[in-house]
């Protein structure tokens, strides 16, 4: 039966309720249409007249099995194998159903595969493994059951890219640091210090572009060389598009945070002392954090401002009968007076202003400027 098969207009409508089944992952479903089919068609068995293998109309074109092993069907997976399909079958751009699994992080889906056969270092159509799937996605379960059954976390794809490369563009620092840890001398070297063959990019670079911070940690803390020049002739600082990344890299230093020349090994130093107290308890990272910025100084008074009614009241105790008008200066002293001590109150200083700045006063903003307000 060929690797890839497309799905005609007029596909079999048991094969497009396969299809349906595996999504849902209703084994009992699966069994019903096959069987009913087999009793029609007077066959033997499943294979002889349903076509396992056939291609979902969609962009992708998967069989039945890719479906199921992305959703972690675990039992659908078993009884498709079970019913003949092919476990290293291919979609348009040439993954495997354990590819999908892997992505998805379907630890048990990724076992119940390789036990029937599939490749775990497989490759897509761009050179493509299913652990560089998982890397990208972050998937750290999938990637310990690839890992231990047979996948190499040394592999390349086509253009350069490994299990480093994915997991520090995309911020997958855990992912990161179990595959550094759970990697030898050579093959971690070679995991920190990769090149992409189109730009001569090291993880390092792409984490500091994407600002990245903490699987740039993971690379620095794992002694990546971040002096390294890509084929521009950027360093990952030089690469970064945030300050974090390019502070934390001191503006270029060589492996381990030593000074490249440019000063400021011990920023370096002191950064990653301070990520990794936070990384390793909020309690500590909050002892150890600086304290807050002091409050800023406030522009009003803290004392109570005054309400209408006080105001009124004040002002009308020295309102007299509008006949007296020998008193008329010295009543409106004593109101400017009154207006002078609110104000400075409110911080706004002494004075009348004949345009308030910014807000209205409180005086203004309740109209008590205005006397004929308060006159009998």
């Amino acid at each position: 039966m060929p690797a890839l098969e497309r799905a005609t207009s007029d596909a079999m409508p048991t094969e497009r309720a396969l299809h349906d089944a595996a999504s849902r992952g209703d084994v009992s479903r699966a069994m019903d249409v096959v069987e009913r089919w087999v009793e029609r068609r007077a066959f033997q068995s499943a294979r002889e007249c349903v076509n396992v293998n056939a291609r979902a109309a969609d962009l992708m074109l998967r069989a039945p099995l890719h479906i199921a092993s992305e959703r972690g069907h675990v039992d659908m997976v078993k009884y498709l194998l079970s019913e003949g399909a092919d476990v290293n079958a291919r979609d348009a751009g040439g993954a495997r159903p354990l590819h999908y699994a892997a992505a998805a992080n379907r630890a048990a889906a990724c076992d119940v595969l390789i036990d029937a056969g599939a490749d775990p270092r497989a490759r897509d159509a761009v050179g493509e493994a299913p652990a560089h799937w998982a890397a990208a996605y972050g998937a750290r379960d999938a990637i310990r059951t690839l890992l231990a059954r047979g996948a190499s976390a040394a592999d390349a794809t086509t253009s350069g890219w490994t299990l480093s490369h994915y997991a520090a563009l995309n911020g997958r620092d855990e992912l990161l640091r179990d595959v550094l840890n759970g990697s030898g001398k050579s093959v971690k070297e070679g995991l920190l210090n990769a090149r992409l063959a189109a730009t001569g990019e090291t993880p390092a670079h792409l984490a500091s572009k994407t600002n990245q911070l903490a699987a740039l940690y993971r690379l620095i803390v794992a002694g990546a060389d971040v002096g390294a020049v890509d084929d521009r002739g950027r360093k990952p600082a030089d690469a970064s598009i945030g300050d974090g990344a390019r502070a934390m890299l001191g503006g270029g230093k060589e492996r381990g945070g030593r000074d490249g020349g440019g000063g400021g090994g011990d920023d370096v130093a002191a950064k990653m002392a301070a990520m990794s107290v936070a990384s390793s308890s909020p309690k500590a990272a909050a002892e150890a954090a600086p304290p807050p910025p002091a409050a800023p100084a406030r522009r009003w008074s803290s004392k109570a401002e005054p309400t209408v009614a006080e105001t009124t009241a004040k002002m009308r105790a020295v309102t007299v009968d509008d006949d007296d008008d020998d008193d008329d200066g010295a009543r409106e002293a004593q109101r400017e007076k009154i207006r002078d001590e609110l104000r400075a109150r409110r911080g706004g200083g002494g004075g009348r202003r004949s345009k308030p700045r910014g807000n209205a006063s409180f005086l203004d903003k309740y109209g008590l400027d205005n006397m004929n307000l308060f006159a009998r």
